[in-house]
């Protein structure tokens, strides 16, 4: 091979990886620049509320009255990065619960 066409080959490989950083260069961010999210639950008023709710038995058809808790979950981004698309709540709190 000369270098003529080496330079060509050389030519084409840039431009291609060129390209390729270009359409997957916020995949590639996202790698390093990553939201981190920490939740917190105060176990007292107001975070945390029991109540009572009422409901209709599909099968007794008749009112029934059942203990229900509110919680109110703190969640701090202490990433490097805003969080851009919806947080999927349940791998969050998988993750939090082997912890």
């Amino acid at each position: 091979m000369s270098v003529e066409d080496t330079a060509k080959w050389a030519g084409a490989i840039a431009t291609f990886l060129a390209v390729i950083v270009a359409l997957l260069k916020e995949e590639i961010t996202r790698v390093w620049r990553k939201p981190e999210l920490v939740a917190r639950v105060k176990l007292h008023a107001p975070d945390c509320h029991k109540t009572k709710a009422t409901f209709l038995n599909p099968i007794t058809h008749q009112p029934d009255v059942v203990d229900c808790y509110y919680f109110r979950v703190w969640v701090e981004n202490k990433g490097a990065h805003r969080v851009i698309e919806w947080v999927d709540f349940d791998h969050f709190r998988s993750r939090a619960a082997c912890r």
